[in-house]
């Protein structure tokens, strides 16, 4: 949970380019932010060894984990699912297996998420047997790795979805034994219950971020992280660890808000609360913006149909709340686009 900060932090003493508030933003979002955890290869070892069956702990050295750098999920898919792949020898052995993990996103889960999984599983596989063809192996003798795939969820609701492949199939009677079948490893974050939680606190205090931000209170799951935190939070390392969660939450929470947000500063007297909170305020100010921004565009598209870019442009540029709520009554009594048109700034 501990990583070092992004080199290239936003300036918090002057003006923030809406490019780079953007930028900032989708790095906490809920995929760039569970990839970036389950990349760092000490919080990867941690996680594996609480998800892992005894089985898989004693055949796998997990201090040869490694990350692999590339990526199996379709572009069209990848609003809804991350992944994070590594390699990890085997124990006495000259060999390696992979170990996939597919982050599904979804507030709800998706039944088709193990079907994905095989086919992400199969392309490992055909770019593992295309490199031992590159490296002219012998195919006789060479064999396909094994992929142990894991599914890791978070969302309002837990996953209740088929974690095998066979249960997606019709497969009849006696017949089975010829049907594709694959079985995915569940770790769902979502119905975890504190005494459920892992025992090493970098791991639990992420556990406890991605069920805060699905949560109604978020404020409440935020105090109970600064409670865990509370011991240490002297250390440099555990406020940055604090300081991240906070912006996850102000990124990805829906329900949390600016209010709340005054409210844990003031209860927990976070020591950084003021470098913090310089960048959040913009946050939350430019998430209020773009939501006028929204109901703006929406108004005018129901109204008119076709709006033209030039006015779509301006009103998802502009910054100013109160300018964009007092657009929003106009956009619903304006008689025409030229008329709203003239209402906006040059």
């Amino acid at each position: 949970m501990c990583e070092p900060k992004p080199e290239q932090e936003l300036p918090l003493n002057e003006p923030i380019e809406r490019e780079k508030l953007e930028e900032f933003r989708k790095r906490y979002q809920h995929d760039a932010f569970c990839k970036d955890k389950l990349r760092n290869v000490n919080t990867a070892k941690k996680f594996l060894e609480y998800v892992l069956k005894p089985t898989a702990r004693e055949l796998l050295d997990l201090d040869g984990l490694e990350v692999v750098s590339e990526s199996f999920v379709d572009e069209e898919l990848n609003r809804s699912y991350a992944d994070v792949l590594y390699r990890t020898p085997v124990k006495g052995r000259d060999e390696s297996i992979f170990i996939f993990i597919l982050i599904e996103l979804k507030t709800e889960d998706d039944r088709w998420t193990v079907f994905q999984m095989a086919k992400y599983v199969v392309r490992i596989w055909d770019r593992t047997l295309n490199d031992a063809k590159d490296k002219q192996l012998s195919l006789k003798t060479f064999m396909l790795p094994m992929v142990i795939p894991i599914i890791f969820h978070h969302g309002g609701s837990d996953f209740t979805s088929p974690t095998k492949l066979i249960d997606l199939v019709r497969a009849y009677g006696g017949c089975e034994s010829y049907v594709l079948n694959m079985e995915c490893l569940l770790c769902d974050v979502t119905p975890i219950q504190p005494e459920g939680m892992p025992q090493d606190r970098d791991l639990e205090i992420l556990f406890m971020a991605l069920q805060t931000v699905f949560n109604k209170n978020v404020l409440d799951g935020l105090l109970a992280i600064h409670a865990k935190l509370e011991p240490t939070m002297d250390s440099e390392e555990t406020q940055d660890v604090m300081e991240d969660i906070l912006y996850y939450a102000s990124t990805s929470a829906s329900s949390f808000n600016k209010k709340e947000c005054d409210v844990f500063f003031k209860q927990t007297n976070f020591r950084m609360g003021k470098r913090v909170m310089s960048l959040i305020d913009t946050m939350f100010a430019e998430g209020k913006a773009e939501g006028f921004a929204k109901s703006i565009m929406s108004i005018l598209k129901k109204r008119f149909k076709c709006v033209p870019e030039h006015i779509e442009n301006t009103v998802r540029n502009m910054s100013d709340t109160v300018a964009l709520e007092s657009l929003v009554v106009d956009a619903a009594v304006c008689n025409s686009l030229d008329e709203f048109n003239e209402l906006l700034p040059d």
